[in-house]
């Protein structure tokens, strides 16, 4: 799916074919440039390959408790819902469900931005900026 995606390409556009820039993703991504995973070898890693994949996995978390969250509000966009990629706009409803769920952020507060340690914007700024 992200090779059929264009998400190498389209990485390469944004990152203007510079190696500053990565996207953390999953093991399966490290064959697509501009993506780093964890270091494999788990528990007998050692030094500064230990510590990057433990920060990351931290970071990881949360990222993954947004997508539980944008499930969780916008139950449409459950895999149990039956959703088909070629048969229904799949990515439209997704589109929406992330907006939706980051002007909620924007209005209530919430775990994410705590680990952060940063504020989300005003639900009038995030509007204003994302348009």
């Amino acid at each position: 799916m992200a090779t059929d995606s264009g998400l190498e390409q389209r990485l390469k556009e944004i990152f203007d074919d510079t190696d500053a820039y990565y996207i953390y993703g999953d093991l399966a991504y490290q064959s697509l440039d501009y993506i780093v995973g964890p270091y494999p070898g788990g528990k007998s890693l050692q030094g500064l390959k230990r510590h990057f994949n433990k920060c990351m996995s931290s970071v990881r978390i949360s990222v993954e408790q947004v997508f539980g969250l944008t499930q969780n509000l916008w139950i449409t966009n459950a895999f149990k819902s039956q959703l088909k990629a070629l048969l229904q706009p799949v990515a439209a409803y997704y589109m929406t469900a992330v907006l939706l769920t980051n002007c909620y952020t924007c209005i209530k507060d919430n775990q994410v931005g705590k680990q952060f340690e940063i504020q989300p914007p005003s639900l009038h700024e995030y509007l204003i900026t994302t348009s």
